[in-house]
């Protein structure tokens, strides 16, 4: 097999593994409370990213297909945040594209 068409091989790999774990799907953040104790466990099951555990309140981030997965589970949730992305990117500074950090060249013209 050629070089190139490793390179290729190599290349397509790597888009669908991205395809395949929600790459450029929204994250939400969710609040799920008062489960049973089977909800609960389904929601264990699913492997979902639970960011904070306050008592039986449970705050998870969550894409598209972890929602389905919930409505399938027939467990309840609350949306407290549709697009964690959007959100948080709505908090930045406009003028400044780096999250409020300045770039090196900004660094080294401030201190002139």
């Amino acid at each position: 097999m050629s070089r190139r068409a490793v390179v290729a091989f190599v290349f397509c790999f790597l888009i669908a593994l991205t395809q395949l774990h929600g790459a450029g799907q929204p994250y939400s953040l969710i609040t799920v409370e008062s489960l049973t104790k089977p909800q609960y466990q389904s929601l264990l099951g699913l492997g979902l990213d639970i960011a904070r555990v306050d008592g039986d309140r449970l705050e998870i981030v969550a894409t598209p297909t972890d929602l389905h997965d919930l409505e399938q589970a027939g467990i309840p949730y609350e949306l407290m945040i549709e697009d964690m992305t959007a959100f948080y990117q709505a908090r930045l500074p406009k003028a400044r594209d780096m999250g409020g950090y300045m770039t090196l060249s900004e660094v080294n013209d401030a201190g002139n």
